[in-house]
């Protein structure tokens, strides 16, 4: 991980990479020198590769346990050490009281569990300071799917999953901004 550069202004941690755009576009279309982007996971392929050249993201370096345990869906425990890796991070980067760590606040909106195990350890971990919304309009849903497709060619398909379809034809954002307790 890196050490935290001077003039931070925000880091962003998202569940897997794609979420920065998916549920953080009115965050990532404005881009400020000394973001950091993290993601809890980086998942095998041409998508970890588009992270890490296109946002310089990182990662906290968690193993998931898969999409299924004996069977059955990996539920919310997604990231056993999830909590741990927070609290790493935060001494890492020397995160202090002026700090903003900043999530998707998906977790009931959009509903998929490592969003809400993202969220709930947040929670724990750190204090949460605000929660912000936007409401895009057609043009800028229109930008972030484009962006999107430029940005993620190889993950073109998930514009058309029924979850994500119905979240971005919705056109809100919100984000959770957190801060050190």
């Amino acid at each position: 991980m890196e050490h935290r550069p001077m003039g931070l202004s925000r880091v962003i941690i998202v569940p897997h990479p794609d979420d920065e755009i998916l549920f953080l576009y009115s965050y990532v279309k404005d881009r400020r020198k000394g973001d950091l982007y993290y993601s809890v996971t980086l998942p095998k392929g041409i998508r970890s590769h588009y992270w890490v050249r296109v946002f310089g993201g990182g990662t906290l370096g968690l193993e998931d346990k898969g999409k299924y345990v004996d069977g059955e869906y990996a539920g919310s425990d997604w990231i056993p050490n999830l909590e741990q890796g927070l609290e790493q991070l935060e001494k890492e980067l020397s995160l202090d009281d002026n700090s903003e760590i900043i999530v998707p606040g998906t977790s009931y909106l959009y509903g998929h569990k490592h969003h809400v195990q993202l969220c709930d350890m947040m929670k724990k971990v750190f204090v949460e300071k605000d929660r912000i919304k936007w409401y895009l309009t057609e043009t800028e849903q229109m930008d972030k799917e484009i962006m999107f497709l430029k940005e993620y060619p190889d993950q073109k398909h998930i514009l058309n999953q029924d979850d994500i379809r119905d979240y971005l034809d919705f056109g809100v954002e919100v984000a959770l901004v957190f801060g050190v307790k």
